[in-house]
Order: structure tokens, then sequence, then C-alpha cells
């Protein structure tokens, strides 16, 4: 029953550097993995119904998207893996209006995942 609403997406990323840590320090990795980042700007809110969150509050969080359009948000829940409600990579009963009741799952092919929207480098020390 929870898998039909949570799924662990893998996402292989495509990253410029290879991000390097201390054994056992999964903080260091993050934020390694962050430091590329570069704040994009976007012409329409990530999350439907949300509220602007402060700059580093939230330096897990993923934008998934279908193609070239937004789809839902997930989590870094570590190197490799996204963790996103299940009705971002399966359409169907919970979009009948999308997909005329047919459950079709969405090509792991065709998410794209964006994180690191904003530098770590360009925040306080203590938010770090």
């Amino acid at each position: 029953m929870s898998v039909k609403f949570w799924l662990i997406a893998s996402a292989v990323f495509s990253a410029q550097q290879v991000i390097l840590a201390d054994e056992g320090s999964f903080s260091a990795a993050t934020n390694a993995l962050f430091r590329c980042g570069i704040r994009k700007r976007f012409g329409s809110q990530l999350i439907h119904h949300g509220r602007t969150a402060e700059l580093g509050q939230w330096p897990w969080h993923v934008a998934m998207y279908h193609g070239e359009k937004y789809a839902c948000g997930g989590s870094l829940i570590d190197q490799r893996h996204v963790l996103t409600s299940a009705h971002c990579v399966v359409r169907g009963k919970n979009r009948p209006n999308k997909s005329k009741n047919k459950n079709i799952t969405i090509e792991v092919e065709r998410i794209r995942i964006h994180l690191g929207q904003h530098s770590l480098d360009d925040l306080p020390e203590q938010v770090q």
C-alpha cells in the first residue's frame, strides 16, 4: 500500500566533478554536491500552493522535470536516490484527466532532476 503513495526514484546524476568525502561523512558529500549550484530564475513557483523558502532552508530539495516541464519536487536521500510521491512518476488514477484512467509509468529516462538551484557558498556560515 505504501508503494502506491511513495516511490524511491533512482536517478543518475551527470556531475562536472567527482564528489569526494571523508569516509562516513554524508554532510561533507552533500555540501560538495551543492557547492557547484548556480541560482536560476524561474517564472513560476516550483511547489504548487507553496510558500517561498528562505535561501538555504531546504538544501536537499530537488526539482523533477518530465522532459522540459516542471512536474514535482522530491528529497535527496543519498547521492543517487530521490524520494518523491508516486503521482510524480505514475500517471493514472490520481490524475485521470491527464491519462484517461490508465496507469502509465513515466520512463526514468524522461525524468530530469535539478538540484543546487542556489549555491551554498553564497550563504552565511551559520546556515551551512
